[in-house]
């Protein structure tokens, strides 16, 4: 399981009901996710609303490659684990991240160069 920004108690649990049953689920990938997709401008926006920071930024155009959106959807983890997303704001899911007054602790996307496919 992979998440660019992790409902944090939510995705803890989420583990801990596939460590649980790990040998039914032995080489399954799940998402961890809402459905719900956001836009990099709007988790700067929400980081700086919900701890009050200063955030720097650096806008550039999207890279050739880079697709328009990306939405995980955790429907296989709810089914075959029972599990619910605990936070689905994204207010609510920067929140209990526990960032405080340090977004630098988390890691935003940002422009880099596209490594070759091996």
């Amino acid at each position: 399981m992979h998440s660019r920004l992790c409902p944090c108690p939510g995705y803890a649990e989420a583990h801990r009901r596939a460590l649980k049953d790990i040998d039914r689920l032995s080489g399954s990938a799940f998402n961890v996710g809402t459905g719900a997709g956001h836009s990099i401008r709007q988790v700067i926006d929400a980081v700086r609303r919900v701890t009050g920071s200063k955030i720097s930024e650096k806008v550039l155009p999207r890279r050739p490659g880079d697709p328009a959106e990306l939405v995980a959807s955790g429907e296989k983890l709810q089914r075959e684990l029972n599990w619910q997303p605990t936070h689905s704001s994204l207010d609510e899911i920067i929140a209990s991240a526990g960032l405080g007054s340090n977004p630098a602790q988390m890691a935003i996307p940002t422009a880099r160069k596209p490594q070759p496919i091996r």
